[in-house]
């Protein structure tokens, strides 16, 4: 038998990087007020969602890496797009929170900047839902040896201090519950120190130009 070409078809690229990250920009992103529950249910604390328009340096990073994915890697014309800020904003996830499956919505391209990240404290996963079939379909899921990028459903990351990672926004994922702390139990309550806590930054963007021609022209 000849070596095969295997053809990855129809990929949701995932793009991961490492930035370099100064003290002053852990300190800027720990000191943010983190007011919001983000929904209830232990899935954390969040921001108000403009963090990167008063956050210029770091926007300038992310912009970066976001063109690079969009605009290289994804190959889209730059004659004819733009990037566009919509929202951004911090997350606080104290011991125990996590984040259930969610994609963002009203975006085109998302991402994620890891600043504070003890052992432990959580793992991004993304997912595709059930409904979409891969090489077969979940109705019938034959057993396989080892998951590999042709038969995955799932992909876990590890966050680590100054990574970033962007996707597309339609791209589920979840972040599994922080269990960093080493709890205990005095007085009737469970002590944990902000050491154990995770700071991320999550943002969105959308492309901003002109879609298409003739009777399907969209100039968004």
């Amino acid at each position: 038998m000849n070596d095969p070409q295997v053809v990855q078809l129809f990929s949701q690229p995932l793009y991961i990087n490492k930035v370099k990250i100064t003290d002053d920009d852990i300190n800027d992103v720990i000191t943010t007020p983190c007011e919001s529950d983000n929904g209830g249910y232990n899935n954390g604390w969040m921001s108000d969602t403009q963090w990167l328009v008063t956050h210029p340096e770091i926007r300038t990073i992310v912009e970066e890496h976001l063109s690079h994915y969009v605009f290289t890697i994804l190959s889209v014309d730059k004659s004819k797009h733009e990037l566009e800020h919509t929202t951004s904003w911090v997350n606080l996830h104290k011991p125990g929170d996590s984040s259930g499956t969610h994609n963002h919505s009203n975006a085109m391209f998302s991402g994620v900047m890891y600043f504070k990240c003890p052992p432990n404290s959580g793992d991004i996963i993304f997912r595709i839902p059930s409904m979409f079939p891969t090489f077969c379909t979940e109705t019938l899921y034959p057993e396989v040896t080892e998951y590999n990028q042709y038969n995955m459903r799932e992909a876990k990351i590890i966050p680590q201090d100054g990574m970033i990672l962007c996707f597309p926004s339609h791209l589920e994922h979840s972040v599994t519950p922080n269990k960093s702390a080493e709890q205990i139990y005095t007085h009737s309550s469970w002590t944990t120190s902000k050491n154990d806590y995770r700071y991320s930054m999550a943002f969105n963007y959308i492309l901003r130009g002109k879609y298409g021609r003739d009777d399907h022209y969209l100039k968004l």
